[in-house]
């Protein structure tokens, strides 16, 4: 048989062409989530569902692969879902006797569900030991998160509070409230500076009126004289006031919890 130059071609793109269709099947089969044979994943739902058939037919590392591979990215995942997942995973590790795995699995799903119970019926013993050892785990670094986030709000606290001794709003603003201290500060300093200047323009409305030429002219410069003491009496409360609250305000109620996330 000869072998012809334009056979050869021809035999070179039917070779290419095989591989080019090869390459494209696997990279589609590689961008979707397929168990090991062949199904396609679409939903979340599924996802779960091919973890636990496959857990509870007994293959083990099939449904912690598929597990750990549906945690790779949650966006898609609810908290159920995601606390589902981490729950297979945990009796996936008790399973092949990863204890250390287990607690750890264990404690994730707590993270997303701290109310969970073991239950005795369908979890076995040895799961239910593992999974009494991680909530043990899981409480006490609940526990000491909690005392560490309240002495963190407490410091925050303590610091706003003393600020706004010296410069009211701005312990607001330490807070995460940016805002109201704004706002806090807007209205101390104005009625402060409402006050100080009626406080200084009292002398000279005392003058006028002591100074007045006739009964008309003492009439009204005594309602002046007595309006500008009313402003003194009233903006003076009014700064106190502002001053003090602003004061309880930093010291008292909780900072922005963004703020305590920056502490941790």
């Amino acid at each position: 048989m000869i072998e012809t130059p334009a056979c050869k071609r021809r035999v070179l793109v039917l070779l290419s062409l095989i591989f080019l269709i090869s390459v494209f099947n696997s990279l589609y089969a590689y961008d979707n989530d397929t168990d090991r044979t062949g199904i396609i994943i679409e939903n979340a739902n599924e996802i779960v569902e091919f973890v636990i058939d496959a857990y509870e037919s007994g293959d083990i590392n099939h449904a912690e692969n598929l597990a750990l591979k549906a945690l790779d990215d949650t966006s898609r995942l609810s908290r159920q879902d995601q606390f589902t997942l981490y729950k297979y995973l945990a009796f996936c590790a008790v399973a092949n006797d990863d204890e250390a795995g287990g607690i750890r699995r264990f404690k994730s799903a707590l993270s997303l569900k701290p109310n969970v119970v073991a239950d005795p019926i369908t979890w076995s013993p040895k799961v239910r030991r593992v999974f009494d050892r991680a909530l043990t785990e899981f409480t006490k670094n609940a526990e000491t998160l909690e005392l560490n986030r309240n002495a963190i709000v407490a410091e925050i606290c303590r610091t706003a509070s003393f600020k706004s001794l010296y410069l009211p709003g701005s312990g607001q603003i330490l807070k995460g409230s940016k805002g109201k201290g704004i706002l806090f500060g807007a209205l101390f300093w104005g009625m402060a500076a409402t006050f100080v200047y009626s406080q200084a323009s009292l002398p000279d409305s005392k003058d006028r009126y002591l100074n007045a030429t006739n009964k008309v002219d003492a009439m009204q410069r005594w309602k002046d004289y007595r309006n500008m003491q009313h402003i003194v009496t009233i903006s003076g409360i009014a700064t106190a006031t502002i001053y003090t609250y602003i004061f309880f305000d930093a010291l008292l109620f909780k900072p922005n919890p963004k703020k305590v996330a920056e502490r941790y």
